[in-house]
């Protein structure tokens, strides 16, 4: 009998060990009110300088809003430096980041468009939510994005730009059938497969093997962020586009692995082009001088 509770003490145990490390997992990957493993990679800090101060506050915007399908209010800032222009360029941040994270992009890009709708995702900025979906729901939240555009600009040449969290969405939503309007589509320093990257940061600082715990982890995901970690898929998806496609990557990402950049560049099924710059860690390829050319010179070839 002795045997059978020691035994009995030790399986429940290991049970309740178990489901404490799914939890810490599903936690610091998904629930951004609690999230702390993950922030010090994807904390968005900006590019702070009064120059680039100046410039944003001297452009025409105005905060816009949109229901999602699931009924949060996500919120974006629309900025329209040319209304005589058609070529709109739509922002998407990236883990623990903002809208006003990507104003040193705007700047960058700014000599070759001037209209950007950048958006808060879901669970960020002042976009409602609770839970990221880890670009897999934001992919819907994207589309309602581009028909608002397509609503209030009905002629707008729409690029898709996502980086590292926002590129993930970005991929994601090209293999949904999309308006004419969309152009093309650049991502930056996203991730290949959901798990994949979970199970590599896990690993690499916390030195947890994901694996065993995913059963458990998909049941938490399931009932509180709301779909199947199973069903998500990157790569279908880009195997489905037919927007062209820009993949960048740094060639010395820590956060995300060079290597799921090729993953997702052979996977995809539209016209693509990929870029990898020497050096360069996650989100840093901005850094290289030759960044903003290798972007517009992909996309003059489809405005």
């Amino acid at each position: 009998m002795k045997k059978r509770n020691i035994l009995g003490s030790t399986l429940l145990l290991g049970g309740a060990g178990y489901l404490a490390t799914a939890y810490y997992v599903f936690k610091n990957a998904f629930d951004l009110q609690q999230s702390k493993f993950l922030e010090r990679y994807y904390s968005g800090k900006g590019h702070q300088d009064e120059e680039l101060e100046r410039w944003f506050m001297s452009q025409n915007m105005e905060r816009v809003s949109i229901t999602s399908d699931d009924y949060l209010k996500l919120q974006a800032l629309r900025i329209e430096g040319n209304p005589k222009s058609d070529t709109w360029m739509i922002m998407v941040h990236g883990y623990q980041s903002r809208a006003l994270d990507m104003k040193y992009y705007m700047r960058m890009f700014s000599a070759h468009v001037q209209n950007f709708l950048v958006i808060d995702q879901r669970g960020h900025g002042l976009s409602e939510g609770r839970y990221t979906g880890m670009g897999w729901l934001e992919q819907y939240d994207l589309l309602g994005w581009i028909q608002h555009l397509v609503s209030y600009r009905p002629k707008a040449k729409i690029i898709l730009f996502g980086l590292s969290l926002g590129a993930a969405t970005v991929m994601n939503t090209v293999g949904n059938h999309l308006p004419e309007n969309v152009i093309c589509a650049i991502e930056d320093c996203g991730f290949s497969d959901i798990k994949e990257e979970i199970s590599y940061l896990f690993q690499k600082d916390a030195k947890i093997s994901c694996h065993p715990f995913f059963p458990a982890i998909e049941l938490m995901v399931e009932d509180r962020v709301g779909f199947s970690l199973s069903n998500a898929s990157t790569r279908r998806q880009l195997i489905q586009s037919r927007i062209p496609m820009l993949f960048i990557h740094g060639d010395q990402d820590q956060i995300v692995p060079a290597s799921m950049v090729k993953e997702n560049y052979y996977a995809c099924g539209s016209d693509k082009q990929l870029a990898i710059f020497e050096g360069k860690g996650h989100g840093m390829s901005i850094t290289d001088p030759s960044y903003v050319e290798t972007i517009f010179t992909f996309v003059k070839h489809y405005l």
